[in-house]
């Protein structure tokens, strides 16, 4: 078959009627003993110091393993994560960027908080985790 006859051609994928009809397998749809789920807190604005971070009521609700934050991490991380270089003008510096923020947040959607679940539904891991 020519290119030409592809371009533009009606296509059916076999897996389709599986899918729209509500009959196919998700990820989600299967479980495994053992099975943890994390769920993330991001932060809301672009750029601000992080003062505390409060996990007390989210270690606290039911099916919460743990709850994590950079300080749980220290002395695990060799290193900062793989980013490109961004220099920030008015601190004549190319900052460090850790995969979860300690002390200041650099952009809205940084990784604050992390909580491990038993269940995809249980605890912070249910809907959208709390918490700034």
């Amino acid at each position: 078959m020519a290119v030409s006859q592809l371009v533009g051609a009606k296509i059916h994928r076999r897996e389709d009627p599986r899918l729209i009809t509500g009959h196919g397998h998700y990820i989600d749809d299967f479980t495994r003993q053992g099975t943890a789920y994390a769920a993330f807190v991001r932060s809301p604005v672009a750029h601000a110091r992080v003062k505390s971070i409060d996990v007390t009521d989210a270690s606290k609700a039911p099916g919460v393993v743990g709850v994590y934050t950079a300080r749980d991490f220290k002395g695990q991380l060799a290193g900062t994560h793989p980013a490109a270089p961004a220099f920030v003008a008015e601190k004549k510096y190319v900052p460090e960027r850790f995969p979860i923020a300690e002390k200041e947040v650099t952009y809205q959607g940084r990784l604050r908080r992390a909580a491990r679940c038993d269940g995809p539904r249980e605890g912070a891991c249910k809907g959208r985790p709390e918490g700034p």
